[in-house]
């Protein structure tokens, strides 16, 4: 398996865990992110980001195809 592939995995576990137990409220983010980075050894910064980049897509899977959001 390709490094490309693992990381395209990852991104939709990450996308498919959001769109089941649906987007954290902004403590829970703060919360969650910082433990996450914490634990991977990622900067906080750069672990909020790469969430808040899933949250789009999530909100897609739980709203529905039909709806649009943008940044």
């Amino acid at each position: 398996m390709t490094e490309e592939r693992r990381k395209e995995i990852a991104l939709l576990v990450v996308e498919a865990r959001m769109a089941e137990d649906g987007i954290p409220n902004v403590v829970a983010h703060r919360r969650d992110t910082s433990l996450a980075a914490t634990a991977t050894g990622i900067e906080v910064g750069e672990m909020r980001e790469f969430f808040e980049s899933c949250f789009p897509s999530a909100l897609t899977k739980i709203l529905g195809k039909k709806t649009t959001i943008s940044n």
